[in-house]
This record gives structure tokens, C-alpha cells and sequence, in this order.
């Protein structure tokens, strides 16, 4: 019976230690998102040449920032270096998938724009051949006069 309260006692202990992990590395994830969104966007808003590098930077300085509280919360838990290394790789792997996720969202952004383009440069375009027919196609007393020339033309 001992044994079974004490391995139960442990079991709550790694459990709580496991919900707390969870919850830092889930306030983490959400400061960590607000701290690249709005930037990332912002950059993308106003692309230029050097659009990517500054991308690389914010997400460089966002993250390396926001490691040092995720180690000290880590290093509170006694956790060995290897599953600590992989939560530290998973957390730099999120904020690429925000970086990614606002890269996304910009290039639909801008497929969208281009098929609007498209659309209007088609309408112009199927105007431009209807002026272009209307145009060369002769209409009321001119049709009989241009149709009665291209018959005296067609029999010499």
C-alpha cells in the first residue's frame, strides 16, 4: 500500500510538473506569435529587397529573446538537456510556422490582387475587340457601298 501511494504521489508531482510545462510553453507560443505577427506582416506590407533579411532578424531577435525565460522556467524543473533541447527546438519551430503562416497568407494576398488585374485587363481587352470589330464591320448605307465595291473588285 505504501508503495502505491508513494508511486501515485510521484505520478501527481510529474503531472503537475508536466502541466505547468505546458502552460509556459503555451504562454510562450503566444507571446512569441504576437511578437512576430504584427512585424512580420508589417515588413511584408512594405517589401522591398531586403524583406527576407529583416524577416530573419525579427524572428532571430524575437526568439533568442524569449529563450532565456523558457530555460530558467526549465532549469526550475531540474529537466535533463536533452528533452529541454527538444522543447527549445519545438519553440523555435512554432515561431517559423508563424513566420510561414503570414508568408502564406501574404502570397494569397497577392494571387488575389493579380487574378482582380487579370479580370480587368480581360474586360478591356473584350471591349477593345468589340471596337475593333464594331469598327471594321461596315453598318447602315456604307455596308452596301463597301459590300457593292468588294463584288465589282472581286469580278476584274
Amino acid at each position: 500500500m505504501h508503495n502505491f501511494v508513494l508511486d501515485l504521489f510521484t505520478y501527481m508531482i510529474l503531472s503537475g510538473y508536466h502541466m505547468v510545462i505546458v502552460s509556459v510553453i503555451l504562454y510562450l507560443q503566444e507571446k512569441l506569435r504576437k511578437a512576430l505577427a504584427e512585424p512580420v506582416e508589417s515588413l511584408f506590407d512594405a517589401a522591398d529587397q531586403t524583406t527576407w533579411q529583416s524577416i530573419r532578424n525579427v524572428y532571430k531577435r524575437e526568439t533568442e529573446a524569449i529563450l532565456p525565460e523558457f530555460l530558467k522556467t526549465l532549469c526550475g524543473f531540474e529537466m535533463e538537456y536533452g528533452p529541454a533541447e527538444e522543447m527549445v527546438s519545438k519553440l523555435r519551430d512554432y515561431a517559423r510556422s508563424v513566420v510561414e503562416s503570414k508568408a502564406k497568407d501574404e502570397s494569397s494576398k497577392v494571387l488575389i490582387h493579380m487574378k482582380e488585374r487579370l479580370m480587368k485587363f480581360s474586360i478591356v481587352l473584350q471591349q477593345y475587340e468589340v471596337l475593333i470589330h464594331n469598327f471594321l464591320t461596315p453598318r447602315g448605307e456604307n455596308s452596301d457601298t463597301v459590300s457593292s465595291c468588294c463584288q465589282v473588285h472581286n469580278s476584274v
